[in-house]
């Protein structure tokens, strides 16, 4: 027996993948795109434009063999301004969502 939460996901998952399906066979068979609102599409490019900056930054960060010390801080700030960039476009805090500071958590030592 399947847990309630799962059901409801996939009933979920199934409805919206055939209102994909259908919309790609109309497209397919010649019907004109939606335009997007400026609005969703600023939205877009900020989201787009956050991920390339973020992940440059960890590439950057973690590019070699050995990162050097500070690279665990320089992570979780990179990922904290990620965050909150991202957060901000979807209209929601980070910050108040979440109640562990990454700095505290990437600046503790193993006691072994």
């Amino acid at each position: 027996m399947l847990h309630p939460s799962l059901g409801v996901f996939l009933d979920w998952l199934q409805r919206y993948q055939y209102k994909v399906q259908c919309r790609g066979i109309q497209l397919l068979a010649g019907r004109t795109w939606k335009q997007k609102s400026t609005v969703y599409a600023k939205v877009d490019d900020g989201l787009s434009s956050a991920k390339v900056d973020y992940s440059l930054v960890v590439d950057q960060i973690f590019c070699s063999l050995f990162p050097h010390p500070g690279a665990w801080v320089q992570f979780s700030e990179a990922t904290e301004k990620y965050l909150s960039q991202v957060c901000h476009l979807h209209g929601d805090d980070w910050s108040k969502s979440c109640d562990v500071d990454c700095r505290s958590v990437c600046t503790q030592t193993d006691g072994s």
